[in-house]
């Protein structure tokens, strides 16, 4: 997520520097053209500092969750190293989340499933209970964390 929104962040400011400098460079041509640049500048603008708080929110609020929720199984940065997986059998590990070798959750929404329905519904663990009290926001935010420990 957060290697996604630096994407998106250049993307965005590398788009209104290209409209800035056409802008500068009509001086003399139609001035309502002129202006829907500058409009289409500002409203990318706008809505870029709105994607990137948004999307630090969900993340920080992901962080909260898995550290209640996820932590003593994953461990604080999800490598699957919490407490209770130094008593596990190396089969039951948990998955090292900052990895990208997962065995269900592949996608977004197998990620959403297995939150939901716990690991036995989608044959994992049955260690790995459901969060099917977590709404659909949660678990964005959760999804959104997870996404982060791949890119630390």
């Amino acid at each position: 997520m957060v290697k996604s929104a630096n994407t998106l962040l250049v993307l965005y400011f590398y788009t209104i520097q290209v409209i800035t400098t056409r802008i500068e460079d009509m001086k003399h041509s139609n001035s309502t053209f002129k202006t829907a640049l500058a409009v289409t500048a500002t409203l990318l603008s706008v809505g870029m500092l709105t994607f990137t708080e948004a999307s630090a929110a969900d993340v920080a609020k992901g962080q909260t969750l898995f550290a209640t929720r996820c932590a003593s199984c994953h461990g604080d940065k999800g490598a699957g190293d919490g407490p209770i997986a130094a008593g596990l059998p190396a089969e039951q590990k948990p998955r090292n989340l900052q990895g990208s070798d997962m065995k269900f959750a592949t996608t977004d929404e197998k990620f959403k499933e297995l939150m939901k329905k716990g690991g036995a519904a989608v044959g994992l663990s049955m260690l790995m209970p459901a969060q099917s009290d977590l709404s659909d926001a949660d678990i964005d935010s959760l999804l959104a964390f997870v996404k982060s420990l791949k890119s630390k």
